[in-house]
């Protein structure tokens, strides 16, 4: 977008081994990208020169990184063992990385910045779908205070992607498990479905231009584009799955000044964007001196070690689980863990070509596979169902009354009775028991709040769309419009 010739483009960035998140930087016309496999992350300019590797050690699962291009910074979310969002200058990112967040989170992904207000954003997505488990979308000062939950509901599970459009102040998220793209005005927080069809079966990355929506789809690897005016969706092309996320390349977003944008704000080091100005922030082996703009060494600090307990580190940096040593396998990417020597120390003859569990496949090279995986299924067989067309759905979304595979294969052969912890709408619908008498129209004909129960429990039906903590919600196949 906004090309500075007709027939610029970006050169591919290759020999990744299982990319998950990019940005760019406009001014100096670098993609930066994070490896979740290689444990890095790193950054290429446009044309495809000065690939580099700017962060290493440390890494381990990152899932979303956004560069402030104001401050001169780069924040990424990790979904490893400790949970953390952590921010780096974007030149000498090793010698500056400071963990702004660490824990209090399930499995943050997606991450994004409101540089107008301050503000950082974030998807914390959970794994299952139970009355106390909701996905989030989380949000901080860019310093990483006033850390706080800005949006969930019951019809949030598995937020992936973010995008967001400035001027008009609207955040889009889309859930993977729902199959929907959403919107909410960040001045109001009301909130908005802007489609699900049939074409999102997984959606994984998103971004937009204009009244353009963009996203990707995880496991088919298909790039589609809405258009929200005409409400049309077309397929821009397909790629080999798995792709995870998506940018528009549009130098013109990155345009405006805060505190931070001049003389780095008067830190030494970091400048981080708050809402009434600027923090200086330190590395982690620093900490802020007096002054509160220079750093200094800090003497109690403690250098966490490579790897956690139960982990073996390779000789490339990388940790594993200390049971893949000596498997057979080459999970370190480098054979340190399979090193002849290592092997014959720790493991005895005997055992080096070793027998696997009853419930293993020995592989020629030794390794133990679990035997579920000879059979190559589509979809988890004790948990999703099997469509005809071949998209895996949730088990318990069979025989609900609802087209939820696209081809109606999942309602074929149903009886369309409920189960005994489900209610069923008076429409042949089945939800959850606990979603009636909640004052949300889940099952699209109010039979679930206005059935003999809700008089019972004290309940009083709301109206048509419930407002709760200034976010109206919307059931998982209730269409919003745009526009009211």
């Amino acid at each position: 977008m906004n090309a500075k010739v007709p027939d610029e483009y970006m050169i591919p960035i290759e020999n990744l081994m299982n990319p998950r998140a990019l940005d760019f930087h406009a001014a100096s016309e670098f993609i930066y990208f994070a490896d979740a496999t290689s444990y890095i992350i790193g950054r290429q300019k446009i044309d495809g020169t000065e690939r580099d590797n700017i962060l290493k050690d440390g890494i381990h699962t990152v899932e979303g990184i956004a560069v402030d291009w104001m401050g001169g910074n780069l924040y990424w979310t990790d979904d490893g063992p400790k949970k953390t969002i952590s921010v780096a200058r974007l030149e000498k990112a090793s010698q500056t990385r400071k963990t702004l967040i660490e824990g209090k989170m399930s499995h943050p992904r997606a991450i994004i910045f409101f540089l107008v207000t301050r503000w950082m954003y974030w998807t914390d997505w959970e794994e299952d779908p139970t009355e106390s488990n909701r996905g989030k979308i989380k949000k901080a000062w860019m310093d990483g205070s006033h850390h706080q939950v800005f949006l969930t509901s019951k019809t949030v599970l598995w937020p992936n992607g973010l995008s967001l459009d400035i001027p008009q102040g609207i955040l889009y998220w889309v859930d993977a498990y729902y199959d929907r793209i959403e919107m909410v005005y960040l001045n109001t927080t009301e909130r908005k479905v802007v489609y699900e069809g049939q074409e999102l079966n997984h959606a994984f990355g998103l971004c937009h231009y204009k009244q353009f929506l963009f996203w990707n789809e995880y496991r088919g690897g298909s790039i589609y584009k809405l258009d929200q005016v005409t409400k049309t969706v077309t397929l821009l092309r397909n790629e080999r799955p798995p792709i995870f996320e998506i940018r528009v390349y549009d130098a013109h977003q990155q345009q405006g000044t805060n505190a931070c944008r001049v003389n780095n704000g008067g830190c030494s080091s970091l400048c981080l964007a708050i809402p009434n100005g600027r923090s200086c922030g330190c590395a982690d082996d620093q900490i802020l001196d007096v002054n509160n703009v220079t750093c200094k060494a800090n003497p109690s600090y403690v250098p966490p070690p490579k790897c956690q307990s139960g982990e073996f580190a390779c000789k490339n940096n990388r940790c594993i689980q200390e049971r893949w040593k000596c498997d057979g396998d080459n999970d370190c990417l480098d054979n340190s863990d399979e090193a002849p020597d290592l092997c014959r120390k720790h493991v005895a003859p005997r055992h080096y070509q070793h027998t696997c569990p009853a419930d293993r496949f020995k592989c020629q090279n030794n390794r133990c596979i679990p035997l579920r995986w000879l059979s190559y299924p589509t979809c988890f067989p004790l948990t999703q169902f099997t469509c005809a067309n071949g998209r895996c759905i949730n088990i318990n979304w069979r025989c609900d009354n609802d087209n939820d595979c696209g081809d109606n294969s999942d309602e074929a052969g149903c009886s369309h009775s409920c189960s005994s912890v489900q209610f069923k709408c008076n429409s042949g619908r089945c939800i959850p028991e606990y979603w009636t008498c909640d004052g949300d129209n889940d099952c699209g004909d109010y039979s679930d709040e206005t059935h003999a129960n809700c008089t019972i429990r004290g309940k009083t039906p709301l109206s048509w769309y419930h407002l709760h903590s200034q976010k109206v919600f919307a059931d998982k196949r209730d269409v919003c419009p745009i526009n009211d």
